[in-house]
């Protein structure tokens, strides 16, 4: 038999931004009885505000082992009860992140909506967006307390129109892994937000007051490097002069384009692969990241304790992996100006350890050759991952490296076979895969069938999941996160979507591990875990924090454990990022230049 509350409480706070963490303003919680029929009976109110919150007792049904504690998006909400002196409850869900999974991938709405549609979809009047954002207007500028009433009124109803969404969808919530384990992941999402990434300020700073003048020496840098005049004289972008330099290496015949103005296309998505293995390519992706888009990590909002916040989103996307960025109508609490992993590379090297402390980035390594093995039985898939270098082993079990080729002796090949492998993971098809590749289209579709020939029994198993996905129109990774499938759903997304979800809940199951072995993670990237710990105790922390990560893998590849690839930087270094096509030490080159000619001229002066 299901699992289901025997009780609810169903709250929301509201709050403060502030420097450093939200300051509460003021808590509302409905509690409500699930009778036999699993029915919602109103069981009682708490309501509470401004300096009464925080000498109002713990209220003991947070933790109750038969009442489960429920907010919508709720990351910020369960920092406030920690910074009025209440205990996370014991069972807790976002409801949010409930709703994404029931209706993920339903055409009618988006995944990332916010509670208003929600309340579109399920047919739940509400008021006009303008009601909540004048009065979230008087929260944020710290007006609360001249209005209370309509505060504590303003607050209580998100709390009854979350009653009555909750109430519309108790019977189709998977209630028992919504509490243990997708509530508990949420609720060690939370710790991570509050902690930050640790920022060298001083740097960051030196950035800010001279950007400019160092976007002109980076712009004329990349034009140097590529040949070609990529920004003019005003320092703007020239598309043109791109498709010139494309011209120059061969590859603008076949290069995609825009279906409207039929300009090349300068996607981040196809850049990336190129800037791989391509160093030109790499100057030109990270320079677009930099300066054409605003170099992203310069509009960080670091906190007074020189660290920065951001919303990590948590089951953000259709297949459970995060993805930092704001939901629509959301009005949360605001942590900080950008995510330090998401815009150009370069920007990680702004993360320094504070003095005495170190991090450790964890990376499960191949992760995705191994889910994709061990869902779908195939033995040389898992040969590869169990290789030294899959792309040399898969190069060889096709016959066209001999069995003592390596990465070294052989570096043209192991490319060629790893956009191979890499690319009909995602998708990939004969067209698509030559242009990567700067061959043709039937040398591309060889390649499609020797990968098809070597794991016979992973498309075989690729192609039995689609057919499936599509006769009962929904798809399921182990642990219940679901996707409803419909006449739109593209066939490829299909085909990738159980390895990303699946790597989604390795993650989940790492993080909750590594949260009750008290373990501080202070971000995820994707599939790896960034933690800190004293710098004395970062050897130590690492090793128990991979064995951990371990253990997680063999939970969702059914025994199989995942390598881990661990990353330590103590204190005084930086994080750096290897891979970002040389920018972070042409910035730092090119400030200390700027520097010094403004000294010259101090002088002078």
């Amino acid at each position: 038999m299901d699992w289901h509350p025997k009780r609810l409480v169903i709250f929301d706070t509201e709050y403060v931004p502030a420097d450093r963490e939200p300051v509460p303003v003021c808590l509302v919680a409905h509690i409500f009885d699930v009778d036999a029929a699993r029915g919602l009976i109103p069981a009682g109110v708490l309501i509470c505000g401004w300096e009464e919150m925080y000498t109002t007792p713990p209220p003991p049904w947070l933790d109750d082992p038969d009442t489960v504690t429920i907010a919508f998006s709720g990351h910020t909400d369960l920092e406030v009860l920690r910074l009025i002196g209440w205990p996370t409850p014991r069972h807790y869900i976002d409801a949010m992140t409930e709703l994404r999974v029931l209706l993920c991938g339903h055409p009618a709405i988006p995944h990332t909506a916010g509670l208003y549609r929600y309340l579109d979809f399920f047919e739940i009047q509400h008021p006009p967006k303008s009601y909540k954002s004048d009065l979230r207007d008087l929260i944020l500028t710290g007006q609360s307390h001249t209005q209370k009433a309509e505060v504590l009124e303003y607050c209580e109803l998100d709390v009854t129109l979350l009653a009555k969404l909750i109430a519309k969808v108790f019977s189709l919530v998977d209630w028992k892994r919504a509490v243990g384990f997708r509530g508990e992941t949420a609720k060690v999402f939370s710790k991570i937000e509050s902690r930050g990434l640790p920022v060298d300020v001083g740097l960051l700073e030196k950035l800010k007051r001279h950007w400019p003048e160092i976007q002109a020496d980076l712009r004329a840098w990349v034009n140097q490097e590529l040949g070609f005049p990529i920004y003019d004289e005003n320092g703007v972008f020239k598309r043109d002069q791109v498709a010139r330099w494309l011209d120059s290496r061969g590859l603008l015949s076949r290069w995609p384009r825009t279906t409207k103005s039929n300009e090349i296309q300068l996607d981040a998505g196809e850049l990336r692969q190129w800037a791989k293995r391509d160093r030109q390519f790499a100057v030109l992706y990270e320079s677009m990241k930099t300066l054409s888009q605003g170099g992203h990590g310069l509009r960080l909002d670091v906190h007074s304790d020189g660290r920065a916040r951001c919303w990590m989103n948590p089951f953000g996307t259709r297949t459970a992996r995060c993805a930092p960025k704001e939901p629509e109508d959301s009005a949360g609490f605001d942590r900080g100006g950008g995510f330090l992993f998401a815009g150009a590379r370069w920007v990680r090297a702004l993360m320094k350890p504070s003095p005495g402390t170190a991090l450790a980035y964890l990376d499960f390594s191949g992760q995705e050759i191994l889910i994709g093995a061990a869902l779908s039985g195939d033995k040389n898939l898992m040969e590869c991952y169990t290789a030294h270098d899959p792309y040399v082993r898969f190069a060889q079990l096709a016959g066209a490296l001999p069995a003592d080729a390596t990465k070294k002796s052989h570096p043209e090949i192991r490319a060629k076979f790893k956009t191979v492998f890499l690319g009909l993971g995602y998708g990939m098809g004969a067209e698509s895969l030559a242009f990567r590749l700067n061959s043709t289209v039937s040398e591309a579709a060889a390649l499609v069938r020797l990968h098809h020939g070597v794991f016979r029994d992973y498309w075989r198993w690729s192609e039995a999941v689609r057919v499936k996905a599509y006769e009962t129109q929904e798809i399921q990774n182990i642990f219940g996160w679901r996707m409803t499938v419909h006449h739109g759903t593209r066939p490829t997304s299909l085909g990738n979507w159980p390895v990303q979800s699946t790597g989604a809940a390795m993650l989940h199951a790492a993080l909750i591990q590594l949260d009750a072995a008290g373990v501080e993670v202070i971000a995820t990237v994707h599939d790896a875990v960034l933690l800190q710990a004293p710098a004395a105790d970062i050897e130590a922390v690492t090793a128990r924090a991979t064995e951990i990560m371990k253990r997680a893998a063999a939970i969702t590849t059914r025994g199989h454990e995942c390598r881990v690839d661990a990353k330590i930087v103590t204190w005084p270094s930086r994080y750096q990022d290897e891979d970002d096509g040389g920018m972070f030490d042409r910035i730092e080159a090119a400030l200390a230049r700027v520097e010094s000619m403004n000294a010259l001229a101090e002088i002078h002066h």
